[in-house]
This record gives structure tokens, sequence and C-alpha cells, in this order.
């Protein structure tokens, strides 16, 4: 099941692109790929492949993302782990501009991971992204991680902008594609966990239920019980619940990765509460984060942005 045409070729192959760059004339000139160079470049990834492979592998580093293709944790049968290839997409290191790879429209973030740029923007979430090139030759893959749409592109010359072109592309593909583009999955855990901390701040449940759900720096500082009675005592300065609380599944609110929910916490005065809960990305996952806001606090955030998606829960959680 591996990539098809993925090789360090015969240079002389007939089916083997040749590299142009600007001779400072004005003009392109030919840069023949030898054997000295093939060797020159090894160390670099001077790999020759297909826009159709490349496609293949980057739709497989995004499915790590997808709850419904295994259980969020290691195994689905390949040479990396699920929660590794997450590392990988996952911004680590903060990148200081405001734009990356040549293009220049602002996001929130846009940070290196284990291996692959991670960015997330205002209009459709998440994207993991790399592009790289030789002398003649430049290439990049991006992907949007919650639709699983993704670009692709090639081109046998220096300086030709191709990250622009396949962030315009995708951002063209999924306005095309909008239903699906603003659909955000949800980890079978990620509802679960959120089901039982709401019914702990309603009381339906008592504090212990978290015992085993919490990972464990996430109260360093306090205690489950101590922050429970913090978010209820919001809940009062806004002059207590509702007399009729929906069910959960009618308040979740907006998700920004399979491993976050946010709810509605319904008040009698100056709207809801807004709680929300981010998992480890771990096979073994825990609850990493509970953070608790309001309209004022929401309004002007880039969350904002995320309450147009449609959470999709896996059925097994219903």
């Amino acid at each position: 099941g591996g990539a098809a045409d993925v090789a360090a070729p015969d240079v002389a192959a007939p089916d083997v692109a040749v590299g142009y760059g600007p001779d400072g004339l004005g003009d392109w000139s030919p840069f023949p790929y030898t054997k000295k160079r093939e060797d020159a470049d090894a160390a670099a990834g001077g790999v020759f492949s297909t826009v159709a492979d490349i496609a293949r592998w980057g739709g497989w580093l995004s499915r790590a993302f997808d709850p419904m293709s295994g259980d969020g944790g290691s195994g689905d049968g390949g040479i990396l782990s699920m929660s590794s290839r997450r590392r990988m997409q996952i911004p680590m290191a903060g990148v200081e501009s405001g734009s990356s790879g040549g293009d220049a429209r602002p996001r929130y973030f846009t940070g290196y991971g284990y291996g692959l740029f991670g960015e997330v923007d205002g209009l459709h979430d998440r994207f993991a992204f790399h592009s790289g090139g030789l002398p003649g030759f430049s290439s990049v893959m991006r992907w949007h991680l919650d639709s699983g749409l993704g670009v692709v592109a090639f081109a046998n010359c220096d300086r030709a902008g191709l990250s622009s072109v396949a962030s315009d592309l995708l951002e063209e593909a999924l306005s095309l594609y909008e239903g699906d583009s603003r659909r955000a999955p949800v980890w079978k855990e990620t509802y679960e966990y959120a089901r039982i901390v709401d019914d702990v701040i309603l009381g339906t449940r008592g504090v212990g239920q978290l015992s085993g759900l919490l990972a464990s720096n996430l109260f360093f500082d306090t205690t489950p019980e101590t922050r429970i009675q913090e978010i209820r005592r919001r809940i009062r300065r806004k002059g207590g619940l509702c007399r009729h609380v929906r069910p959960f599944p009618e308040r979740v609110a907006w998700s920004r990765s399979a491993a976050q929910l946010a709810w509605r916490v319904p008040c009698m005065m100056d709207g809801p509460l807004y709680v929300s809960i981010q998992l480890t990305p771990f096979h073994d996952t825990r609850i990493q984060r509970i953070a608790v806001m309001d309209d004022g606090e929401l309004e002007g955030s880039p969350l904002c942005s995320f309450r147009r998606f449609s959470v999709v829960v896996p059925q097994s959680a219903l």
C-alpha cells in the first residue's frame, strides 16, 4: 500500500521533468539533473515523485485527525501512529510572522510541528503544509484538517510562488465544498468527557465522576472541587441556571479540533456561559484544559468563527 511513484530515478529517463531557473538575462535556463547533483541533494529529500502520490501521502497524514478512521489513538496500521502524525501537524514552535510561505493573508497562528507547519485562520480552521524545492524545482503540499481537502502543486522552475498558489486553490476548493468544510468532527472521548463535565457542573453527577478523566497537571494549583465551585459561582452571578436546560446535544457550541469541544450553559441573565474542554493528543487521552467564558469574552475572539461549524459526533458516543 505504499507510494508507487516515489524514487530516485535514472536521470536520463524520458518522464523526468527538466528544471529551469532564471539565467540573469530575463530568460530561463535548464538545470540538468546530473548524477552528481542527485547524490548531493539526497539528504534534502532528493527523490522524484508524482502529484498523485504526494496527495496520497498527505491524505494519510491528515487522516490522523479523523475520529472516524480510528480510535483517536495509536493504531491504524501504519509506519507512524495516529498520535505521532498529529504531532507532526500540531504547531509546537510559533512563527513570528503573521504569514508564511509567501502568502500575505493574516492568520491567527502559524507554527512548526514535528515536521510540518500548522496554521489556524479565521475562515476555515486548521491547515497543515510544507513546501520545498531544489535548484530548478518547487513543490508544496497543503491540506485542511477537518474536511480532508488538500492541494499538491509542483513546478519545474525556481521562484514559482507555489505556496500562494496552493493556498488560493485550497481556499477556492473549500468555498465550493462549503458544506463539508464546515464540519468539525470530534472524538468519541471528547464528546463523552464533555457530557460528564457538564453533568458535574449542573450537579447531576458528583465531582468524583471526573476521577480518571483529568490530566495530572490540570489542577496542580487547585482541586477539581474548587474549580467546579468557581464555575458554579459564575453561573450564580448571571442569575443562576435557566429553569429549563436543554439536553446536552442541543447546547454544543463549537469545536476547533477533534480533541476540543465547547458547549453552552444557559443562565438567567446576560446570555450563557461557554464551557470548553481540550483533551491530550495521546492514546490514553485525558482532559488537559477546562475553560469558561461568556459572550463578552467571546466577542471579537478568533473562536467566534468556529461557531459556524457543524460539530460531528461519532454515532457510538450518542
